[in-house]
């Protein structure tokens, strides 16, 4: 049941949390509340189910939408819908998540009364609630001393390297979560450092004990990228509140910790690394002696270890930092197409800034790079991914300059996976002799066109459809069989038709003749002519 898998005192943080964002004196907030409860009411929230604090569920509106629901730091929720925070279909999981903990009812009279104390902190007061943790959760040293006493805990209950990993993503890190400081301010940044804690467990497990290659793939990788994940839209939700003054000196806290995780371990250097760089790009990116002193660090470690690559990644966040674009492709092109995977956030952000002068060392360094890692012996879905991201940037690019031209040749360089888009480009510009091609590039066959696009190309493209439909029929006498000779034969009526259109009886009844000429052996061909009445009509 669900009032099994999450603690009262969360879902009642959570809800006083979401109803602050509301007014009871706003009729807008009213009618918001009215609408949630409404939904929750006539049984339309379903599918909910709860992980790490998390609730996720479905909701049908008049178009059904996918809500989470983050108990912990309900800022972070988000639903599907593109309404503000919080919106109906939140309120709705909410009340539903509520019910199960505590009377509705009288919650939803409270926030229309203004209550300012809310019933957690009335049930705390009275000891009917404790606080996760003993500890006065002020500070970043006071974090990891709870950290390290509740892994202490764990791992003396443990033996197996597998099972103290297993333990630290299943059961330390939802049980550090749940201690969160009572201070709104600081529960993001304590997320990130329950994850990084998490993170630096689990990796430290790699490396003192012998874990399976196989176990790193299959189990492992996918703790080590949800705790990403999940880092990444932590740091996204501080970055809004990375200004306040009472977090300076969490902070100054926070680099060495960021830094010991992307050089003190070996394995998943790409999500470290990512980690590494969020934290930097959404959170200490304002702090300016905090930067200072990274660029010291970093110049003081790579004289001690000239060959680190993560040290390497390090100096090349910070010039991104710095607006020094050319000078970071220069040195991400001294290693040939194995950094284009790392340098997807740098290129990503600058769109997500807009900040478009940056674009074009980035766009030539895609260009020139992007064919030889889709050359790479890679897996295929690697290279989709990576694909899809660039072209979703470009196409970006393109709507908001109003510059299609990066967006072409990023296309044709990034051939096959940027079928889909260069395609619909081709179309919607109606370069009809570059589509063809492609399509016959990409072995796509001309019966397989929409019948609709035919007759397009028929009226406002012959030259281009007419070597295509020349070689369709070759094509198709060449499979000898029936149906593939009806179908030449609809190629030729459709030639006949376009060559008369343009006044060219002549050549299509040259070109005619050697068909028949060519292929008079083929007596099921010839019937064919015959029924379409090509040959009659000689």
């Amino acid at each position: 049941m669900l009032a099994r898998e999450i603690k009262k005192d969360q879902v009642l943080s959570c809800g006083e949390s979401v109803l602050k964002y509301l007014s009871p004196t706003n009729e807008d907030d009213q009618q918001l509340v009215k609408k949630g409860l409404l939904l929750y009411r006539q049984g339309l929230v379903f599918n909910v189910k709860v992980s790490n604090a998390v609730v996720r569920a479905s909701v049908q509106d008049v178009t059904p939408v996918k809500v989470s629901l983050d108990l912990d730091y309900a800022p972070m929720s988000s639903c599907s819908c593109p309404m503000e925070y919080p919106c109906r279909h939140l309120l709705a999981v909410l009340f539903y998540v509520y019910a199960t903990s505590d009377l509705l009812g009288s919650f939803l009279e409270e926030w229309k009364r203004g209550e300012e104390r809310g019933k957690l902190a009335k049930l705390t007061e009275a000891g009917l609630i404790k606080k996760g943790s003993d500890l006065k959760l002020e500070s970043v040293e006071s974090w990891y001393r709870l950290f390290h006493q509740e892994w202490n805990q764990l791992s003396h209950l443990l033996q197996s390297p597998v099972q103290l990993i297993h333990s630290a993503y299943r059961q330390l890190y939802p049980r550090l979560k749940r201690s969160a400081p009572w201070k709104q301010e600081l529960k993001p940044l304590y997320f990130i450092h329950a994850g990084l804690f998490t993170l630096d467990r689990m990796l430290t497990c790699l490396k003192e004990h012998h874990v399976s290659e196989d176990y790193q793939n299959q189990v492992m990788f996918s703790y080590v990228h949800a705790l990403q994940e999940e880092m990444i839209r932590v740091a996204n939700q501080l970055r809004v509140n990375r200004q306040s003054f009472s977090l300076e000196s969490h902070l100054h806290d926070t680099v060495p910790y960021v830094r010991e995780l992307l050089t003190n371990h070996s394995p998943f250097l790409f999500e470290r690394f990512s980690i590494y760089r969020t934290i930097w790009l959404k959170v200490l990116v304002d702090q300016l002696n905090l930067l200072a002193e990274e660029k010291q660090w970093i110049t003081k470690t790579a004289k001690e270890h000239p060959q680190s690559l993560e040290v390497t990644l390090a100096s090349l966040n910070i010039m991104f930092l710095e607006g020094r674009d050319q000078e970071v492709v220069r040195r991400l092109a001294d290693f040939d197409a194995m950094m284009v995977p790392y340098s997807l956030d740098w290129f990503g952000d600058i769109l997500l800034q807009k900040a478009w002068e940056r674009f074009t060392p980035w766009k030539e360094y895609y260009i020139q790079f992007i064919g030889l890692f889709l050359h790479d012996d890679l897996p295929s879905y690697m290279k989709r991914q990576v694909v899809d991201f660039l072209i979703r940037q470009f196409e970006e690019y393109a709507e908001e300059t109003g510059n299609a031209e990066a967006l072409v040749e990023a296309c044709h360089h990034m051939l096959p996976y940027s079928f889909g888009t260069y395609n619909e480009w081709l179309l919607e510009t109606e370069s009809y002799t570059d589509w063809l091609n492609l399509q016959d590039v990409a072995g796509i066959r001309l019966e397989d066109y929409e019948t609709s696009l035919i007759k397009r190309m028929e009226k406002d493209a012959p030259q281009a459809l007419i070597p295509l439909l020349h070689r369709a029929v070759q094509q198709r006498i060449r499979e000898k069989n029936r149906a593939s000779y009806k179908q030449a034969v609809r190629h030729l009526k459709r030639l006949k038709r376009m060559y008369k259109k343009e006044k060219k009886i002549d050549v299509w009844e040259s070109y005619f003749q050697k068909i028949v000429e060519q292929h008079k052996r083929l007596r099921a061909f010839q019937e064919e002519l015959k029924k379409g009445k090509l040959l009659d009509a000689e």
